[in-house]
């Protein structure tokens, strides 16, 4: 290898940059030709042998000096450049299953942060499309523009949003240089907000007898910075300007249509914030639909998926839609009014009624110093609304929402209670008296889940009769770990993990704070239930994860003579007997996050 060249040995990990390197200082040393078989190994009796393996040589030994000790035990007893350069090759540039598996992920998971840097996010994004065009698996351009698009952080949004509403999405290429125009676009415009501030007087000139004072070692009190004094620092006055440039977009932010629903509300702290109101309607003149936040009152609900944008630059979900049928009073009488297209947003404190789409069937909206009608071509009241501080609220009657469900049914909060449990196993723990104050008629239906919908889909199980359950007690011991949470428990735990033995199905749980504590309480629950049943245990099964999976671990199961059985890679149902008590145990004490109506305060689970 030429003196002058320098490249990282080959550790591994470095393999798609080190081949490159490899092959141009192979080029620049008129070796290449020798390492990928272009200048073929001569016979012994040819003239020109001596000299093939001297040249030979010589790329092998640029090779093997370029590769770090580690690595060249699995080289050694080669004699050829080529034959090294192959085994290289084999060791890390494999087209099997788990190397796409491994690169789909990167390419589908990656999520670049607020503070990471674009332009290595962009290559990372890149250099994974080109490693699976190697091993043969090409990704059509637009699916790589949506994950692209969606790998970039949330202050993108707006720029996503604007790709989507676009009839054709821009190719890779053409959507790579507009992300990162957007991105120096922002960052301009955010170093323009320090140039706004000009200082003054730049050129003093000093007066007779005035005396010059070196600002270099003047500190500021403000940011403790050196060079200028406090009155003159500039993070004042852009903190100053900052609060100014807010105020003014607050004034004359207008309304714009970027592909998803948005509103301007006047009163977002109003209706976003404090006591939640599910009777309450006011009318809104600034928002562009009709708003309902309790789910139970829209009749033909559909799923909808989309986002609010508030007049306070937050957004929140709009989970679906419906029509809503209330009693309102006009003052002289009492009448029903069918709202339709009505969009469920659960954050929204009180529910909304929207004046642009009142106007839009005929209607007009008059806006009084103490109240509002809504009135037709003729004058005749519709609906009436008292003004109560800045919001006005619908006169409604007694009977205000007529699909609203006063009080859950029994079944429902029986539902929740006992972890979402089934319809047919509640009605049989009533029947039977398995729990006390379980009481539930036999014409009452489980309601539509929201939860289960979402949380319960699984992989298809395998048929039946595969497998037999064991004979003796610990024969086979089924484990697998869940986690983390996205909060930990009181006791500072993010995770557990579970014991099964197959044949009694006796399960032990612990909770642990790291998957690397598994190993321990392995050990500990073997001493305990051998001791306890006077049995050994034989066989371990697991998924292949890294706190089953390591030397340790191993070297553990052979002192003691356990075999190991592992799951297949990404299917769970071989291991589905701890699978689905993990699943149960998730659902029964910790719930779905804040999902759950009856999920523990501030996001803890008790355990």
């Amino acid at each position: 290898m030429a003196a002058s060249v320098k490249i990282d040995q080959l550790t591994g990990d470095n393999y798609d940059t080190w081949k490159i390197h490899m092959r141009a200082i192979l080029k620049k040393n008129d070796l290449w030709d020798y390492v990928s078989g272009a200048i073929p190994k001569p016979a012994k009796t040819d003239a020109k042998f001596a000299e093939w393996c001297k040249m030979d040589g010589k790329a092998e030994s640029d090779i093997l000096l370029a590769v770090s000790p580690s690595e060249l035990i699995a080289l050694d007893g080669l004699d050829t450049s080529k034959s090294i350069w192959d085994k290289l090759k084999s060791m890390y540039q494999s087209s099997g299953p788990a190397r796409k598996a491994s690169l789909l992920k990167k390419l589908v998971l990656t999520r670049m942060q607020e503070e990471d840097d674009l332009r290595k996010h962009i290559a990372d994004f890149f250099d994974a499309v080109k490693k699976l065009k190697e091993i043969g698996l090409v990704v059509i351009d637009e699916l790589l523009a949506i994950l692209l698009l969606y790998s970039l952080p949330e202050s993108f949004t707006m720029f996503r949003t604007a790709m989507e509403s676009r009839d054709d999405l821009p190719s890779t290429e053409i959507l790579k240089v507009k992300i990162i125009e957007d991105y120096e676009g922002r960052k301009s415009k955010e170093s323009d907000q320090g140039a706004l501030f000009v200082k003054r007087n730049k050129v003093h000139t000093y007066k007779k007898g005035e005396t010059y004072v070196n600002k270099n070692k003047s500190e500021c009190y403000r940011c403790g910075r050196y060079g200028h004094y406090a009155k003159e620092c500039r993070s004042k006055f852009i903190k100053k300007t900052k609060q100014s440039a807010q105020q003014l977009e607050r004034k004359t932010s207008e309304q714009k249509h970027t592909g998803s629903i948005s509103t301007m509300l006047s009163t977002t702290e109003e209706v976003m914030s404090g006591e939640h109101k599910s009777h309450v309607w006011c009318i809104d003149s600034g928002c562009t639909g009709h708003m309902c936040n309790e789910k139970q009152k829209l009749k033909g609900f559909t799923y909808v998926d989309s986002e609010l944008n508030l007049a306070n630059n937050e957004s929140t979900r709009i989970a679906g839609k419906g029509k809503v049928s209330i009693n309102v009073d006009t003052g002289s009488e009492e009448r029903r009014v069918d709202i339709d297209n009505v969009f469920y947003v659960s954050d929204l404190r009180t529910n909304l009624l929207s004046v642009a789409k009142i106007t839009d069937h005929g209607f007009e909206v008059r806006f009084r110093k103490s109240d509002a009608i809504v009135i037709d071509e003729e004058n005749k009241i519709h609906m009436r609304a008292d003004r109560i501080g800045n919001l006005y609220h619908m006169r409604l009657c007694q009977s205000s929402v007529s699909n609203v469900e006063a009080v859950k049914k029994s079944i429902d909060l029986w539902h929740e209670r006992l972890g979402h449990l089934n319809e047919c196993d509640l009605k049989i723990m009533a029947k039977k008296n398995f729990v006390h104050g379980l009481n539930i008629k036999d014409n009452e239906k489980l309601s539509e889940c929201e939860i289960c919908m979402s949380e319960k889909q699984t992989c298809k199980p395998f048929p039946k009769g595969i497998s037999n359950r064991t004979s003796e007690l610990l024969e086979i011991v089924h484990t697998d770990v869940c986690g983390p949470m996205r909060h930990q428990s009181f006791a500072g735990k993010r995770y557990f993990v579970t014991f099964i033995d197959d044949k009694s199905r006796w399960c032990e749980v612990y909770f642990i704070r790291n998957k690397s504590d598994v190993f321990n309480i392995f050990k500990n629950y073997k001493a305990e239930v051998e001791n306890f049943t006077g049995k050994k245990i034989k066989c371990l099964q697991s998924d292949n994860g890294c706190e089953y999976v390591n030397n340790e671990f191993n070297n553990f199961l052979k002192t003691n003579g356990i075999t190991r059985r592992l799951s297949v890679p990404h299917t769970p149902q071989q291991n589905g007997v701890a699978e689905r008590k993990n699943f149960f145990f998730f659902f029964f004490f910790i719930g779905s996050g804040d999902k759950r109506a009856h999920s523990p305060p501030d996001g803890k689970w008790l355990l």
